[in-house]
């Protein structure tokens, strides 16, 4: 029966640290998503232009930066022209 009583005390100090842990996780995810939440356009913004000025790739190799550059300014316009083209097309009567 001692052996019930220290296994019961022991999940109790056990459940004790898990709702601790548990409301110290959920205390950082609040405060990630308070932080976070209202740069959400900053953040996208700064993606994108890492993205397309070739953040991501080597330094080193001008050409292959500057053709990732071009290739992806390319991409982005031919994004917009078709997007244009389909909303043209959905509008006409």
């Amino acid at each position: 029966m001692a052996a019930r009583k220290d296994k019961a005390g022991g999940e109790a100090a056990g459940g004790d640290a898990n709702a601790r842990e548990s409301r110290r996780i959920l205390e950082r995810i609040e405060h990630e998503n308070v932080s976070t939440g209202g740069n959400w356009f900053l953040r996208t913004a700064t993606r994108a232009r890492g993205h397309f000025s070739g953040a991501d790739k080597e330094k080193a190799d001008p050409i292959e930066l500057w053709g990732t550059r071009i290739g992806r300014a390319i991409g982005f316009v031919i994004f917009v022209a078709l997007v244009i083209v389909f909303v043209r097309a959905v509008m006409q009567p």
